[in-house]
């Protein structure tokens, strides 16, 4: 069965709880602890400044039923030109088989629909670099030479590399 891109929603928080607990160590990576009990509901949430639910967009990729991975997006942030993509995260179990490039293949065709929008833009915590970037740079990214500060959820403070792709250009 072919996997299907899915628009989350709330009501989909417990599928999404259950792929934050299959993380591969990211959360602990990256926030400084496993996944929070309420993780799922944070991430829909979740709003940059500025920006409203009606910029958000939660997506999914669900296999026989069972929600794989998921996407964050947020349209017009930092600025209108730029979507945002939030998180991406894969199952452990369905790694490797390009999964994380199909639901952001998804992603890229609703950010292409949007006027306005002409790259996308990420950040990758330096505690997850070596984790992500070979993943990042084959969708086209390249880090953009700007860092800022990551307040982990522990109360340490890590730093962020800010990666963009413009939407003209394909992924190789």
């Amino acid at each position: 069965m072919t996997p299907t891109p899915v628009v989350l929603g709330p009501g989909d928080v417990p599928a999404v709880q259950e792929l934050f607990l299959d993380d591969g160590g990211y959360c602990l990576r990256v926030h400084g602890h496993p996944p929070r009990p309420d993780q799922a509901e944070r991430l829909f949430a979740a709003l940059p400044p500025g920006k409203t639910a009606a910029d958000k967009y939660v997506l999914g990729l669900r296999e026989h039923d069972v929600l794989i991975a998921v996407l964050d997006l947020v349209r017009g942030y930092p600025k209108p030109e730029v979507a945002y993509v939030g998180l991406l995260q894969v199952a452990v179990r369905a790694r490797g088989q390009g999964m994380g490039r199909c639901l952001h293949e998804h992603a890229v065709a609703l950010a292409t629909a949007w006027p306005e929008v002409e790259r996308l833009r990420l950040s990758v915590v330096d505690a997850n670099l070596s984790h992500a970037s070979r993943f990042w740079e084959g969708l086209g990214y390249t880090p953009t030479g700007e860092q800022r500060p990551w307040h982990r959820g522990d109360g340490g403070t890590a730093w962020m590399s800010q990666w963009e792709r413009t939407l003209l250009t394909a992924a190789p």
